[in-house]
C-alpha cells in the first residue's frame, strides 16, 4: 500500500489533504507517492495551525492528531527528502534561497531543511519577514507590548496615543506649513475586540483628564473608535483588501489590540498595509487567544525578541505588574501555574485553600450551581434597578461567570439556563425579561 493510502486509511489525513494530493496526481500521473504524501501532510499541518512541517518531528503532529498511536509505512527520511529535492513540486529553498519562491506558481511545496510548507504560507512567512526586519532596522516604526491580562496595555495605548499627538504637534509648530494633525487607527481582530478597545482607550483617556493629566480638548481630539481587522484594510468580494503594500493605509500610527489573534495569512498582509514612515504597535498575550487559522504569530515575535542580537530585541515592551486585582488577591500565581502546565501544585493550592480570594468548589455540580446562584441573582437582579442603560452595562462588567466548556453540568449552556429560569420562572428561563444581557453574534455594517 502506497504511503499516501496508508495515511488516509489510517485517518491522519483529513478529506481536503487527501483531495489535494490526488488533484497533483491526476494533473502528473507521474507525480511520486512520497511527494504527495508529503504535500498531504503539510496540509494536514495547516489544520492544527502549523505553516511549516519539519518532517523529522513528524511525530509530534501525529501525537496532536491522535496520541493513542502511531503512523506506520513511512519512508527513511534521509531518502524522503532526496525525493522531494528532485520533485518538480518542490521548491528547494534552500538551493534557490527563500526569495526565489515568492510569486511563484509552478510547484506547490518549498522544502527548507528537513522542513516542508506549502508554497503560499511559506511566502507569507517570507514577506513578513521581510516586512518585519525592514520596520525593525534603524526606522524603529514597530512596536511589541506585550503582558497578562490587567498589566495595563490598554492604558499604555492610551498614553502612547496622547504622546504620538503630542510630538505630532510640536513637530507642526515648527513647521506650521504641515499642520494636519496625526492619523491614527485603532484595530483589532474580531469586533467584539474592538469593542472592547474602543472602550478602554475610552475609559482610560477620561481617568487622565480626571487626574489632571490630560487636557480635555487634547482628549477630544484623539481616535477612541477601534474597527476590525479586515474593515480598516478594506475587505473586498474574492477575499483581497484595498489597502495593501502598494494602496498603504492612510495612517501615521496603527495600533492592533488582541495580536495573538491575528494568523500569518493576516498578519502579512496588515504588516505589508501600513506605511513604512508610519508606527505599527502590536499589542497583545503571547499566552492567550491564539488564532484560530495557521500561525502563533505574536508568540514567534516574542520568541524572536528574547533572543541575543535579534532585531526585534528593542522593540518590546513587556508588561508584568497585574493591576486588575489588589495585592490580597493570588489569582496571578493561579494563573502562572495554569499558563505553564502545573496541574499538580495549582490543584494542591486550591484543595488547600491557598490562594487569597479564590475559593475552590468540591460539592460537585448540587454545589457548584447553589454558591453560583447566591452570587449570580443579586449581581444580575441589580441591573433592573439601574436608572439607565450605561449604568446597567457598567453593573453588568462588575460580575461574569466564566465556563471552561459549553456542554454537561457545569457548562455554558446548562449555567445559563439555570441562571435565566431563576430570573424569570414563569417562562422558564426563555423569555426576553427586563436587563437580559446579548451577545452580538453577526456584525451589520449597515447599521453602524
Amino acid at each position: 500500500m502506497s504511503v499516501l493510502a496508508s495515511l488516509w486509511r489510517d485517518g491522519w489525513l483529513r478529506n481536503v489533504d487527501h483531495a489535494l494530493a490526488l488533484s497533483l496526481r491526476h494533473a502528473r500521473e507521474d507525480s511520486s507517492d512520497w511527494v504527495l504524501a508529503a504535500v498531504a501532510l503539510a496540509s494536514r499541518a495547516l489544520g492544527n495551525g502549523h505553516s511549516r512541517l519539519p518532517l523529522a518531528r513528524l511525530a509530534d503532529l501525529f501525537a496532536e492528531i491522535d496520541a493513542s498511536h502511531d503512523a506506520r509505512d513511512l519512508p527513511p527520511l534521509d531518502d524522503w527528502l532526496a525525493m522531494l529535492a528532485v520533485s518538480p513540486w518542490v521548491m528547494n529553498a534552500g538551493a534557490a534561497g527563500a526569495s526565489a519562491t515568492v510569486g511563484r506558481s509552478d510547484f506547490v511545496l518549498v522544502l527548507e531543511g528537513d522542513a516542508i510548507s506549502l508554497r503560499r504560507y511559506h511566502d507569507y512567512e517570507y514577506r513578513l519577514a521581510q516586512a518585519l526586519l525592514l520596520r525593525a532596522n534603524g526606522t524603529s516604526r514597530l512596536q511589541l507590548l506585550t503582558g497578562g491580562p490587567g498589566t495595563g496595555k490598554t492604558t499604555q495605548v492610551a498614553r502612547l496615543l496622547v504622546e504620538f499627538s503630542r510630538s505630532a504637534s510640536m513637530a507642526t509648530s515648527d513647521s506650521p506649513s504641515s499642520s494636519k494633525p496625526p492619523r491614527i487607527l485603532l484595530a483589532a481582530p474580531t469586533g467584539k475586540a474592538a469593542s472592547r478597545l474602543s472602550e478602554s482607550v475610552r475609559e482610560s483617556l477620561a481617568a487622565q483628564v480626571d487626574a489632571g493629566e490630560l487636557d480635555a480638548a487634547l482628549a477630544l481630539g484623539l481616535p477612541t473608535q477601534a474597527s476590525t481587522l479586515h474593515r480598516m484594510l478594506g475587505w473586498q468580494r474574492g477575499g483581497s483588501f484595498r489597502h495593501d503594500r502598494d494602496h498603504p493605509l492612510p495612517a501615521d500610527l496603527v495600533v492592533v489590540d488582541e495580536a495573538s489573534m491575528v494568523d500569518l495569512p493576516m498578519m502579512c498582509k496588515l504588516v505589508e498595509a501600513v506605511a513604512p514612515d508610519a508606527l505599527l504597535v502590536l499589542v497583545g498575550d503571547r499566552d492567550q487567544l491564539p488564532s484560530v487559522e495557521t500561525g502563533d504569530v505574536l508568540a514567534a515575535l516574542c520568541e524572536a525578541s528574547e533572543t541575543a542580537g535579534s532585531p526585534l530585541s528593542g522593540c518590546r515592551t513587556h508588561l508584568t505588574h497585574s493591576h486588575r486585582q489588589g495585592e490580597d488577591v493570588d489569582v496571578p500565581q493561579l494563573a502562572r501555574l495554569v499558563r505553564d502546565g502545573d496541574a499538580g501544585r495549582a490543584i494542591d493550592g486550591l484543595v488547600r485553600d491557598s490562594f487569597r480570594g479564590v475559593s475552590w468548589q468540591s460539592e460537585g455540580d448540587t454545589g457548584l450551581h447553589a454558591g453560583l446562584l447566591a452570587q449570580a441573582l443579586p449581581a444580575y437582579r441589580s441591573l433592573l434597578d439601574a436608572p439607565d442603560v450605561a449604568t446597567a452595562l457598567q453593573r453588568a462588567r462588575a460580575f461574569r461567570v466564566l465556563c471552561a466548556v459549553r456542554e454537561g453540568l457545569s457548562g455554558s449552556a446548562t449555567i445559563n439556563a439555570l441562571v435565566s429560569r431563576a430570573l424569570d420562572p414563569l417562562r422558564g428561563g426563555q423569555g426576553w425579561f427586563r436587563g437580559r444581557l446579548l451577545l452580538v453574534t453577526e456584525n451589520s455594517y449597515r447599521q453602524q
